[in-house]
Parts: C-alpha cells; sequence; structure tokens
C-alpha cells in the first residue's frame, strides 16, 4: 500500500474557497472512485490557518501514478496553481 501525506501550503486567506471548489467538482470521491484507491481525504488542520492535508491511499504503485493523470488531477491542477503555494508530499510504504 502507497500511503500519501500531502500539505498543501494556501495562499493567504483562501482556503475556504478552495474547499469550496473541491466540494464543486466532488474531488474526493472522484478519487475514490478509482481503481485501486483505498481512502482520500482532506483535513483542515485546526492551528494552520492556510493549509489543508490530503490523506490517500492506494493499493500499489500503478494505482498511485494512474491518479496523478487521472481526469479529477486534470480538475486539480488548475485549482492548485490558483490557491496553492507550495505542495509538500510524504509517501509511505506499507507492506
Amino acid at each position: 500500500m502507497i500511503l500519501l501525506h500531502v500539505k498543501y501550503k494556501l495562499k493567504p486567506n483562501v482556503r475556504d474557497e478552495f474547499v469550496v471548489k473541491l466540494k464543486e467538482y466532488d474531488l474526493a470521491n472522484e478519487y475514490r472512485k478509482q481503481p485501486g484507491n483505498i481512502t482520500y481525504e482532506y483535513f483542515i488542520p485546526i492551528a494552520e490557518e492556510d493549509v489543508l492535508f490530503v490523506v490517500d491511499a492506494w493499493e500499489d504503485e500503478a494505482a498511485c501514478e494512474a491518479h496523478l493523470t487521472s481526469p479529477p488531477s486534470e480538475i486539480l491542477g488548475p485549482l492548485k496553481q490558483k490557491y496553492v503555494l507550495e505542495t509538500i508530499v510524504k509517501r509511505f510504504e506499507i507492506p
């Protein structure tokens, strides 16, 4: 299993608008429908105002790689350009 812990450092004061867009496109559910997805969840930290976390897990490397070029990722890319300053990914491989 591939577990990803993704931290989006957002532009100032845009988190709520970004979350609305993510919900509008139902991106979490679209990722969850993909073959090999185990989980895909967004989290809002209470201590960091301009941050959004994503925790997602994939059955294997092929599923993890496929999601990066999937239709939901084609929607997410432009949204990240508009709202995100930096993306920090921590990757864990779990047997």
